[in-house]
């Protein structure tokens, strides 16, 4: 098992391996409690536009890569099939309009605080900017780190976000086999923090 501190985040541009490394972090250690900044994003979709999938078992899943490319018929998106990831984009830098650049990393402190009876770790899925994860380095500086997700052909044009930057980070290369991600984030966590204990 990789020892991760309180509250891990993982950062990088669709495609780089978040999802995957996310669940294959939890299948080690069922300690960990995975949250995603894009779940508020997801049920809104699905109350909006969806209700009848939001609590049908196997109904529609946001989270399949396939299903976040498909192209729907939105309502009053005039008349054109909008793919479910550009709503899910535009509706989130609408929120951060409207209720500031950490109303995501806040509304998932919120989940984190109300599971942290039961689980005492946390992987957050998907930091995309700065605000995702300020309200957890205002709180708990030392119990974080950011791993930045590397895959050659993945990058952020034409995406929301960027490579964030924190005091506690690692850059994890996705290259191989996704597994060989465990391997390598081993490598580089143990060090660090040998590092920070001197």
């Amino acid at each position: 098992m990789i020892p991760l501190p309180r509250f891990t985040f993982l950062n990088g541009p669709k495609g780089s391996g978040k999802t995957t490394l996310c669940a294959l972090l939890q299948g080690q250690d069922s300690e960990l409690c995975p949250v995603a900044f894009v779940e508020p994003i997801r049920n809104a979709l699905l109350a909006i536009f969806y209700p009848d999938e939001l609590y049908t078992p196997g109904g529609m899943d946001l989270r399949d890569q396939k299903v976040k490319f498909l192209s729907l018929p939105i309502p009053n998106a005039a008349g054109k099939a909008v793919p479910i990831r550009n709503w899910m984009l535009w509706f989130g830098a609408q929120m951060r309009s409207a209720h500031g650049d950490d109303v995501f990393g806040r509304l998932a402190m919120r989940t984190c605080d109300l599971n942290a009876a039961y689980y005492p770790r946390f992987i957050l899925d998907g930091a995309r900017i700065e605000g995702d994860t300020h309200p957890f380095y205002h709180l708990y500086p030392d119990d974080c780190l950011l791993i930045q997700l590397h895959r050659p052909g993945c990058d952020w044009t034409g995406d929301l976000g960027s490579y964030l930057s924190s005091p506690h980070s690692i850059n994890l290369p996705n290259v191989g086999k996704p597994t060989d991600m465990l391997t390598e984030l081993a490598s580089l966590v143990q060090p660090q923090l040998q590092e920070e204990m001197l």
